[in-house]
């Protein structure tokens, strides 16, 4: 039964809104299936049980919901907008990756979206899902369709590929106009692609993919891509290693504008000192990221230090080899293996933990985890590939290592540890330097390249308000 004030195809669930928006496109996304995605065993939505490859209604692949503020995201003040000029702006953020599952893309859109909203925007986060219960918090989402891992650049993706999703993106954009479609990687299918294609307003595109040596995929790609670019009005680059990869196949004008973090999530003021040796590592268990140099590290750390314990939170293709590392090196008693986290988990995960590890082997645009740890005010000891050294000041803010090498990661860390005062001193640098990326003054900056996309489109931002949907 339909509740009160909800009519026509749209319902409740929990505390989530739901509402139809591709009825029209039932024959031509006939077909398409959400595979099974992990946690799902005993959530059961409209009958089918989500654990089990099911096909879904068409018109459930493309959804609204909105968490409740304060209870399912951040807190409500933080959330609370303010009476300024953005009120009645409407940006429209697209991802192409599956926003069921954490990742920097997502966590940047989400951030800037929840940010822009604060201040007076009406914002919608646009993207595929695998898991419509699994979602970003604070702000209106929209998932469009199911996902499948695809290795990128060193890593493994979850990207909507099926053509008919971009297709339908058409009919999403329609649904939901906008005064700024801002897209995240314009040119990854197909929530992203779809939208650049079908886009009619004033768009923007932010790259945040890094590539330390060329892809051969990105010349081969530029006769389908070149005749959209055009089509960007403004182009963000997350980090001066980002705009390096897209500037080798797409050269032009981009901005740099750093990832952003939600700095108030995770400062929770000055902190004491290092309590139980506690070793934080937090990401995808992959090559990329560099898990099984962080357990060799702790095996060392853990003969350095008695006591020490390696809190790894994350999940991907290697846990199993990890946890049969640290079992052949002795530590496997001393290694935690939480799984993912969700979103509101992450602020005690870094408050609790002693140093962040992050040990990536290269190919990082930025270090999102890396800034988010340092506004806990959690020493940071990292890898100095491109991208993260963006991020850290080496001695100031955190320590850097040579990319893969394990025994200069235990050593940092055990030094970390081991001194009171350079754990302090890095702790209070890291808290200083997040500023420098909180979404509170990250905004200005993305809003001035609306603002110069506005005029390049001849649509200045006062003139850009599109008819409200009728009912």
């Amino acid at each position: 039964m339909e509740p009160e004030g909800v009519t026509g195809s749209e319902y409740r669930l929990g505390v989530v809104r739901v509402v139809d928006v591709l009825e029209d496109d039932d024959a031509l996304l006939a077909g398409v299936r959400y595979p099974p995605h992990p946690g799902d065993a005993g959530v059961r939505r409209h009958g089918s049980s989500l654990a089990q490859p099911a096909r879904w209604h068409a018109s459930e692949l493309a959804r609204t919901t909105m968490a409740t503020p304060g209870k399912d995201g951040p807190p409500m003040a933080a959330l609370a907008p303010e009476p300024d000029a953005l009120r009645g702006l409407r940006v429209n953020l697209v991802t192409p990756y599956d926003l069921s599952v954490a990742g920097g893309v997502n966590s940047h859109a989400a951030g800037l979206g929840r940010e822009l909203q604060r201040r007076g925007a009406a914002v919608t986060l646009i993207g595929p899902a695998s898991n419509p219960r699994r979602l970003p918090q604070g702000l209106p989402v929209v998932p469009c369709g199911p996902s499948v891992p695809i290795p990128v650049a060193g890593s493994v993706a979850r990207l909507a590929v099926d053509p008919r999703i971009g297709i339908a993106m058409r009919r999403v954009l329609e649904r939901y106009p906008c005064d700024i479609l801002h897209i995240h990687e314009p040119f990854v299918p197909m929530t992203s692609f779809g939208a650049l294609v079908f886009s009619k307003t004033v768009t923007v595109g932010t790259f945040h993919l890094t590539r330390e040596r060329p892809h051969l995929l990105y010349f081969l790609a530029q006769p389908i891509v070149r005749p959209l670019v055009g089509k960007l009005h403004a182009r963000i680059a997350v980090s001066e290693a980002a705009r390096r990869t897209v500037a080798q196949f797409l050269p032009g004008e981009y901005r740099v504008i750093p990832n952003g973090i939600e700095q108030e999530r995770f400062d929770r003021g000055p902190r004491p000192g290092p309590s139980r040796y506690r070793v934080l590592f937090l990401g995808r268990l992959e090559p990329r990221k560099g898990i099984i140099v962080a357990i060799r590290a702790f095996a060392e750390v853990a003969g350095a230090l008695p006591g020490a314990e390696l809190v790894v939170a994350g999940d991907g293709p290697l846990r199993a080899a990890a946890e049969r590392l640290a079992r052949e090196l002795g530590v496997a008693g001393a290694v935690r293996f939480l799984g993912p986290l969700a979103e509101e988990e992450l602020p005690d995960a870094y408050a609790e933990a002693d140093v962040f590890c992050a040990p990536a082997t290269g190919n990082e645009s930025f270090g999102i985890v890396l800034a988010e740890a340092m506004a806990a005010g959690t020493p940071v000891v990292a890898s100095g590939n491109p991208g993260y050294a963006a991020v850290v000041e080496p001695g100031v803010s955190g320590l850097l290592v040579p990319p893969g090498d394990h025994r200069a990661l235990a050593r940092a860390i055990v030094e970390v540890l081991r001194d009171p005062v350079l754990w302090r001193r890095l702790s209070e640098g890291g808290r200083l330097r997040a500023r420098c990326f909180s979404w509170s003054a990250l905004a200005d900056d993305v809003l001035a390249v609306y603002q110069e996309a506005a005029h390049r489109a001849g649509r200045p931002l006062a003139l850009l308000r599109t008819p409200a949907p009728a009912g």
